[in-house]
């Protein structure tokens, strides 16, 4: 199972900070007091008018700053309520759920655009990739999804487990994927898979063009 993020969200607030003011940081906590749909937040996106998306195992909360409104099954074509993954991209909300795929949306205006059903139909995690393309990690392998002109276009790969996180490589053909099956390198084009290290990643960060980091359940 994904980690947990948080049990509850922290907003912090003035982070970018003048020289002589290191201290200055403001820590708003957000919890199910204050309106979140869940204590477990798995997921979180900005999309552009600059409203918070938060992704919960009861539902899609989103916070301006003072109010929080929130999007499930029962109230939304939302098909599941267990949110995993978030990302903001092309100026549409893409919904990750642990059981239900994913689902795109418009925050602008909130409307419901498309559900997309995934192998599995589990959305562990998302990433950007080339060309109106949005990567979803899933628990078969790794699926990519296209906006085109009429509608979007989905190819799905089984690469015989469940994929924790990932993020595409300087090429745009390949990818740099994790989980339980170890690191590895996902040719797009080929189908091919290259090991890089046993070890169990769970998320990816890259820093620089050619520096990441890899969190695992033995470390960092």
């Amino acid at each position: 199972m994904r980690r947990r993020l948080l049990l509850t969200l922290l907003i912090l607030l003035g982070l970018v900070l003048k020289a002589e003011d290191r201290t200055a940081i403001n820590a708003v906590q957000i919890s199910v007091d204050q309106g979140l749909s869940h204590t477990d937040v798995l997921a979180f996106a900005q999309d552009r008018d600059g409203y918070i998306w938060i992704g919960t195992y009861s539902g899609l909360c989103r916070y301006d700053g003072t109010r929080i409104d929130v999007y499930n099954s029962a109230n939304s074509q939302l098909q599941g309520s267990r949110i995993c993954a978030l990302l903001y991209a092309y100026d549409h909300l893409y919904i990750g759920s642990e059981t239900s795929g994913v689902t795109i949306m418009d925050p602008a205006d909130g409307s419901f655009l498309k559900h997309i059903n995934l192998p599995l139909n589990s959305a562990n995690y998302l990433f950007k990739g080339e060309e109106n393309a949005v990567w979803a990690c899933t628990d078969d392998g790794i699926s990519r999804i296209t906006s085109l002109s009429d509608g979007y276009d989905v190819i799905s790969w089984a690469l015989g487990g469940r994929v924790e996180s990932g993020c595409t490589l300087d090429d745009g053909v390949n990818l740099l994927l994790c989980g339980a099956e170890g690191l590895f390198v996902f040719d797009t084009e080929s189908g091919k898979c290259s090991p890089i290290s046993s070890i169990f990643g769970t998320d990816i960060l890259r820093i620089s063009d050619n520096d990441y980091v890899i969190t695992s359940y033995s470390g960092t």
